[in-house]
């Protein structure tokens, strides 16, 4: 077995501090939040390369090496619930509400996530969150892509409604249209779904319409790495923007895209230290999103 030291282990480069991202490749904070405070309290994360398993790599959680944390979930109650041992850092957070039926994700219902969302910006602040409506599908429940577009749409006032009844501050909203690759495909199919293939049109009309609800309401909607939607006129912004960051912290952070992303991502460039607990048989995503892009996670 290999162990790489990569220039992010403890003690070593100290002229530019690392973004941790906490995770894309699986719910860390709604699944393995005790895994990850226990990591915090050792002091950094010994982890498997997911291309290369034979190799290991050591990524340092001291807070001096550490620009900033971004959290990613579906679910934030456990971190509410126990915030303290992760505010050594200064947090971000991706936080993603969908809000489909239960046959399509296992996930809490609005009320739980305004709770959430309420608590982290009364406590960190609105330009330190992302609502992430991501990605959009219109599900074919037997009315027509239509009536499919139009409950998205209605999904997506209600969320923002709620939002501005309970929240003073305005979240950055995150959104994009479903990459409907093989993977994503083979789940949808295996468990009955059946989803629109919207053409590029039928794109644009809906997501004008929803950018003029969020306009409307105060909202800036971008997206990160989906061109199409750029056509309806979302501009296009990092989910983990450097700009954002370094503006908040005063201190300098690294510009540099993220090349461990695709290449339409306009991401900065983060360390993450999500585990891929699936790759081995080994533990189910909690929430079994049917549209999940990640092999053997559902």
């Amino acid at each position: 077995m290999t162990i790489c030291a990569l220039s992010i282990a403890k003690g070593m480069d100290k002229t530019m501090k690392n973004v941790i991202s906490a995770s894309r490749r699986a719910d860390v904070v709604a699944q393995f939040y005790p895994w990850l405070l226990e990591k915090v309290k050792e002091g950094g994360v010994e982890l498997q390369n997911p291309f290369f398993r034979n190799k290991k790599y050591y990524v340092s959680l001291e807070k001096d090496d550490i620009q900033a944390m971004v959290l990613w979930s579906k679910d934030f109650t456990n971190f509410v619930r126990h915030p303290k041992p992760l505010d050594i850092y200064s947090l971000y957070f991706q936080y993603t509400i969908n809000l489909y039926d239960k046959a399509i994700e296992n996930v809490k219902l609005l009320d739980y996530h305004i709770v959430n969302l309420k608590w982290i910006i009364d406590n960190y602040g609105a330009e330190k969150v992302a609502i992430r409506f991501d990605p959009v599908m219109f599900v074919d429940k037997g009315n027509g892509i239509e009536d499919a577009m139009n409950e998205r749409k209605q999904i997506f006032e209600t969320l923002l409604d709620n939002i501005d009844k309970h929240i003073m501050e305005r979240p950055r909203l995150i959104t994009s249209y479903i990459d409907l690759n093989s993977q994503i495909t083979e789940n949808l199919d295996k468990h009955g779904i059946h989803i629109f293939n919207a053409n590029q049109k039928q794109i644009d009309t809906f997501f004008k319409t929803i950018k003029k609800i969020a306009d409307e309401r105060g909202f800036a909607l971008t997206s990160c790495a989906d061109v199409r939607v750029e056509m309806a006129g979302i501009e296009r912004k990092p989910c983990i923007d450097g700009n954002i960051i370094s503006s908040i912290e005063g201190e300098k952070v690294s510009r540099a895209k993220d090349a461990s992303q695709r290449k339409e991502c306009l991401c900065t460039k983060s360390i993450d230290i999500g585990i891929y607990p699936y790759l081995d048989g080994g533990k189910k995503c909690i929430h079994s999103c049917k549209y999940c892009y990640v092999k053997g996670a559902i």
